[in-house]
């Protein structure tokens, strides 16, 4: 399911989702289809056995997903 979602210049926007097994990180381009320039195709598994609850990407570019809940949780 879809835990986030980010809104990129340019119409592009960047989707963390999750299932039982992992979480990933899709970037779509503005017409819908996967940024084949981001992660491998378009995805990029960020965390195995786990949810992504939240994302950021820093002012360099870079992307901060966050997993877990509490004082257990994962960067």
């Amino acid at each position: 399911s879809i835990t986030d979602i980010e809104f990129l210049a340019g119409g592009k926007f960047l989707v963390s989702a999750s299932n039982s097994s992992t979480s990933v990180l899709a970037q779509y381009n503005a017409d819908g289809t996967l940024d084949s320039d981001f992660g491998n195709s378009g995805i990029s598994e960020v965390i195995a056995n786990s949810s992504i609850t939240e994302f950021a990407i820093q002012p360099d570019g870079k992307i901060l997903a966050i997993s877990g809940t509490g004082s257990n949780f994962t960067v």
